[in-house]
């Protein structure tokens, strides 16, 4: 006779090899509960927020007090707490695009003129004065910013020129297009150059690109065929002339205009198809390109060649995967991870670049819920992640991934606290696969998702708890330890079990749910058919108010017992759970013993 109890679940899901070997505080699968605190706990609905104005939804981002969002080419935006949604004036972008990309960006770091030192080349053709691209810089200090250059959001759409969103006086998101480089100039008072003029600071130029990411004081931006990196002068978000004029403006207005654009001192790290830039490991750019993964740095070594004053870069190769867009990374942990094709890659830079081992399939412990079978053989395939249907963000020390799986849209949760993995979450977004994330972390806590159906969601909002799943461990013989009085689950292969009974304790139950218990023999749906309890839940006839109020206190416990008597017999027995309420604190399984010279199954 083998008794098995379960009081811990802090072991999280485990799908890596045989549900019989799983450790006694782990459970096979999860749908919908967490465990952070040691029972299984369900997550709450989400709520489809019906006042997001209709269209493609391009965009999401938190910003200041606000959350934007775009959609079909326009910009709108509330407060956390507002209902409705206010139209961004003037702001337009292409509106048939499938995304927009978005970088927040400080105000401008330094504010002084800076042109290249000139330099006299002389030839068969005669003497020239060129730009000196290795050369110094001339400084002169002035006092004024470009206009609007002032903390804000950056939007690109890959087609037209950039837009820029900031806080006017009243605290209003407001937005203009920002210059192009036809548009840069810096205008000054006298032929030396020494005093800007009224108004005539206006050097801002941002090209027009895709991915951006803002590191160490530089801003970068992907070129639209994904070729090239664009990078800003250092401390100047907004302005992308690094190839400064090498000469005075000596005559009247005396307006100095750029020496080249963004593509004169573009960077490349030698193959195609950039799909994220992102920054990492404090003053480095994370590039992932093609199925290539790159770490950019500012060459600061001594005697390192500048161009026009600037840095140039270095490139070091990760590894290869292939990142699907700036969407699906994350950091956490002091680790980088991110959605590639086929689950969740996760590496740490540094130490990838001493060697390149030191990164992993961050999903292998649930890697088979992306390996669908193959029909009719004993071989699996992976699903292929979409760029356009994946995101992950880091909420509320859980990380989430968004992803498709055997059972469909998922979002995978992993708990960073606890170290494993607890969940997967199902009908957050009504099925449908979630493109991008959005979150509130400061006076309260939100999270948002945008899925591939243009809903906009409030995720795990709702004031129903989803219906919890959890299929239990397997046994196939228990015996008590004389030394711990702990359950010690041995897989003999002599040995057959009859499930007899499985009771579970529920706590923290503040409303009326059920609670199904469906019992398992060797993979298949056992002769005794699912039982299902339906509890009531009754207030305390004396409520404590006291100051020990935690949340269990005024709550119904339900120790529930379900009887299998005519269980057939097999060499393991599992369970699968389901509830609507409540909190799973403790599981237990009685089983009887058979021990075989020939299983049943096997006799002719």
């Amino acid at each position: 006779m083998s008794d098995y109890n379960q009081k811990s679940f802090l072991g999280g899901m485990m799908l890596l090899g045989s549900d019989v070997l799983l450790q006694d505080n782990q459970y096979r699968l999860g749908l919908n509960v967490r465990n952070r605190f040691d029972g299984l706990a369900p997550i709450q609905t989400s709520v489809v927020d019906l006042s997001a104005p209709s269209g493609v939804k391009q965009e999401m981002v938190t910003f200041g007090n606000y959350i934007i969002l775009f959609v079909a080419g326009q910009a709108y935006y509330k407060g956390y707490n507002d209902t409705g949604w206010i139209n961004i004036p003037s702001f337009s972008m292409t509106k048939n695009v499938p995304r927009l990309w978005s970088c927040a960006v400080p105000v401008s770091l330094t504010n002084y003129v800076r042109y290249s030192v000139p330099v006299t080349i002389t030839t068969g053709a005669g003497t020239n004065t060129v730009n000196n691209a290795q050369g110094g810089i001339i400084l002169a200090q002035a006092s004024a910013t470009a206009a609007g250059n002032l903390p804000g959001l950056l939007v690109q759409d890959g087609i037209t020129q950039p837009w820029f969103i900031y806080l006017d006086g009243n605290g209003n998101p407001q937005a203009r297009v920002t210059q192009t480089f036809a548009e840069w100039s810096i205008t000054f008072t006298d032929q030396n150059n020494t005093t800007v003029a009224p108004n005539g600071d206006q050097r801002e130029y941002v090209p027009i690109g895709t991915s951006m990411a803002w590191v160490d004081g530089i801003l970068y931006i992907a070129s639209p065929d994904g070729l090239n990196i664009f990078r800003s002068v250092g401390g100047r978000p907004l302005d992308f002339v690094v190839n400064v004029t090498s000469q005075l403006a000596i005559t009247a207005p005396f307006t100095q205009l750029g020496g080249g654009d963004a593509t004169t001192t573009s960077y490349s790290v030698g193959v195609g198809g950039i799909t994220c830039l992102r920054p990492i490991s404090g003053t480095s750019l994370f590039v992932s390109a093609s199925n290539s993964n790159f770490i950019v740095n500012k060459n600061m070594t001594p005697g390192a060649p500048t161009l026009f004053g600037e840095y140039t870069f270095t490139r070091n190769f990760l590894f290869e995967a292939t990142n699907l867009s700036d969407k699906t990374v994350l950091d956490s942990l002091g680790d980088t991870k991110f959605i590639d094709l086929t689950g969740v890659r996760s590496f740490n830079a540094i130490e990838t670049l001493n060697n390149e081992g030191r990164n992993s399939v961050f999903t292998n412990s649930i890697q088979s819920i992306f390996n669908a079978p193959v029909a009719g053989t004993n071989s699996f395939t992976s699903i292929i992640q979409s760029a356009s249907a994946s995101a992950c963000i880091l909420y509320d020390n859980y990380e989430l991934y968004a992803m498709n799986s055997i059972i469909g849209p998922i979002i995978a949760v992993y708990d960073t606290i606890n170290s494993c993995w607890s969940s997967f979450d199902i009908g957050q977004t009504n099925g449908v696969n979630i493109k991008m994330f959005a979150k509130i972390e400061l006076t309260l806590q939100a999270l948002y998702a945008i899925g591939v159906d243009d809903q906009l969601y409030q995720l795990y909002a709702g004031i129903e708890p989803a219906t919890c799943t959890v299929r239990m461990l397997s046994v196939n013989y228990s015996v008590i330890s004389s030394y711990t009085g702990l359950p010690i689950r041995l897989a003999r292969p002599d040995y057959q079990v009859k499930l007899k009974r499985v009771r579970i304790i529920l706590d923290n139950i503040v409303e009326n749910c059920t609670l199904t218990c469906t019992p398992f023999v060797d993979n298949r749906l056992a002769k005794s058919k699912p039982s299902t309890k339906n509890i009531t839940y009754v207030s305390p006839i004396t409520k404590y108010t006291g100051a020990a109020q935690l949340q269990d206190i005024n709550s119904l416990i339900y120790n529930a017992s379900f009887a299998f008597p005519n269980c057939n017999q097999g060499w393991k027995a599992h369970s699968v759970l389901e509830w609507t309420g409540g909190t799973l604190t403790q599981y237990s399984m009685h089983l009887d013993d058979f021990q075989l010279e020939n299983p049943l199954t096997s006799q002719s």
